[in-house]
């Protein structure tokens, strides 16, 4: 093997072995990352209290487009928010803790959408 050619093949094991390395760290470094906890009683209050914070609560019903079942919910929202993104906050936590399914063909709720069954093959349907 040519002189030259053993060097440029050491330089590509290198650089790969750096980027593995520096991979790794991304994602132990990732995984160190606290999830996002809600926020507690008294940092809801500061936000409400704070004349500049433009944070308020709001009750907002969502309703289910199958049954017509409606959620309501107390949430903390921005003056900046439109109605659709207001709603899209209610969304958004139904979807991530109730088991909703929101999206643009509607609203539903867990019994009218259900989360399809994976493995299934046939049965009476």
């Amino acid at each position: 093997m040519p002189a030259d050619l053993l060097a440029t093949a050491l330089w590509i094991a290198l650089a790969w072995v750096l980027l593995g390395l520096l991979a790794w760290s991304f994602g132990r470094a990732a995984g160190r990352r606290r999830p996002r906890q809600p926020l507690q009683p008294q940092g809801i209050s500061a936000l409400i209290r704070d004349p500049v914070s433009g944070y308020y609560p709001t009750q907002i019903g969502v309703y289910c487009d199958g049954c017509g079942f409606t959620v309501l919910g107390d949430y903390l929202v921005h003056e900046s928010q439109d109605r659709s993104a207001r709603l899209g906050v209610a969304r958004a936590h139904l979807a991530a803790t109730e088991g909703w399914t929101c999206d643009a063909s509607g609203d539903w709720c867990p019994s009218c959408h259900p989360t399809p069954s994976i493995g299934v093959v046939g049965g009476d349907r």
